[in-house]
């Protein structure tokens, strides 16, 4: 070491089995020389730093490796290995570079985020991607799994989408996410607010119920009641999406909320689940209230001001407290969709007309690829008779 120094070169010390020492100018090292059995170059990876390393570690070292690289089943090239690794990225930026993804979902885009930031990059965001295990996902589904499993099951979800798209591209080589059981029961909701319920919630809604609950999300909940719309569709509106002078031969006022679009030849996400744009005649009170909405929104877009979809849920779970839906009576804004559903179905609306209010799919090949009809007188005299019904309940 010294002569390096004072000859100031790098100077190599073979110590047998491809082990060497190589002391330079301003650090020492053991290192490992070998030969790739699938590519027959001779490769070199460091083993440590002297004297931190000491030479009977150094041969340890040595040994573990050169048994992974004579290993028929193996053949490992641990210097590559390195390699790879420094070039991979972290979970963290391989999350980063998923959500900027346009094929997915805006909504789905602002859960995950709030999922990976809230949970996971603290415990493994630093970490490179190829060096997440299946237990290091499973130790954080599990902490979160100890107050809130169907939260866990989601983060779980959040999880297995980023290594997804990175297996995808080409990025990672496996999920490690895949096949992690759930964590919470799966017993499908059956809710269905009565008009006693309605009652309370419109009263709630219309008295302030929550002091610091804006005046937009009182409005979104009100709309979610009206349309029976899902959640983002309401709370991402923009004031682009409405026709107000009528739509393919419809006189009154309608809500186009625009689904998936082709882009270079990508698809890049609409706001609604079936990709399908979701053309939705308004009702007298909701057509007043998404206009009272555009005015207050100014010159923005977006007409409001609320970012992620659980500041609506949230809202309604205070709002249900306050109003004594507690328990097996609580209510989520997903459940309006059931009320409206039910009630309509109950006086013999057609079946066509509430899965286009609820904004599902057609089904059957006629319906799917022949007749396109949007159905638009029917469907906007189901939403105004919804409305009128809920005007009763004040």
């Amino acid at each position: 070491m010294r002569r390096a120094r004072e000859e100031r070169r790098t100077i190599e010390v073979r110590l047998g089995d491809g082990l060497e020492l190589r002391a330079g100018v301003r650090k020492t090292s053991f290192s490992l020389k070998f030969v790739d059995r699938r590519t027959g170059r001779q490769e070199r990876v460091n083993l440590g730093y002297y004297p931190a390393l000491g030479l009977a570690e150094a041969r340890r070292r040595a040994k573990e490796h050169q048994a992974r690289i004579e290993d028929p089943q193996v053949h490992a090239n641990p210097a590559r290995e390195r390699r790879d690794r420094a070039s991979t990225p972290t979970f963290r930026q391989l999350a980063e570079r998923r959500l900027v993804d346009g094929r997915l979902a805006q909504s789905t885009r602002d859960y995950y985020h709030w999922c990976l930031e809230t949970y996971v990059h603290g415990a493994i965001g630093d970490l490179a991607a190829c060096d997440v295990r299946t237990d290091d996902v499973i130790a954080v589904v599990d902490v979160v799994a100890r107050k809130a499993p169907t939260t866990a099951d989601r983060v779980q979800t959040a999880i297995a989408s980023v290594f997804s798209w990175a297996v995808r591209e080409r990025i990672v080589a496996a999920n490690p996410a895949r096949g992690i059981a759930k964590r919470a029961a799966d017993v499908p909701r059956d809710r269905v607010p009565d008009d006693a319920d309605l009652r309370l919630i419109l009263r709630g809604i219309e008295s302030a119920w929550e002091p610091t609950a804006s005046a937009d999300l009182r409005a979104i909940l009100h709309l979610l009641l009206l349309t029976g719309a899902r959640n983002s569709e309401v709370r991402l509106a923009e004031r682009g999406d409405f026709r107000w002078q009528g739509h393919a031969g419809y006189p009154g006022p309608v809500w186009v909320v625009p689904g998936d679009r082709l882009r270079r030849g990508q698809r890049m996400r609409g706001r609604t689940k079936s990709g399908r744009d979701k053309v939705l005649p308004l009702s007298r009170q909701a057509a007043s209230l998404f206009r009272r909405s555009i005015d207050a929104a100014g010159e923005r877009e977006r007409l409001f001001d609320v970012a992620e979809r659980r500041s609506v849920s949230y809202a309604m779970t205070r709002a249900c407290s306050r109003i004594g839906l507690v328990g097996d009576r609580a209510v989520t804004p997903h459940d309006f969709r059931r009320a409206v559903s039910t009630w309509l179905g109950d006086r013999g609306e057609r079946p066509d007309a509430i899965e286009a209010i609820a904004g599902h799919a057609p089904k059957g090949v006629t319906r799917l690829h022949y007749n396109l009809s949007l159905l638009l007188p029917l469907v906007g005299n189901a939403l105004q008779r919804w409305a009128d019904h809920l005007d009763t309940l004040r």
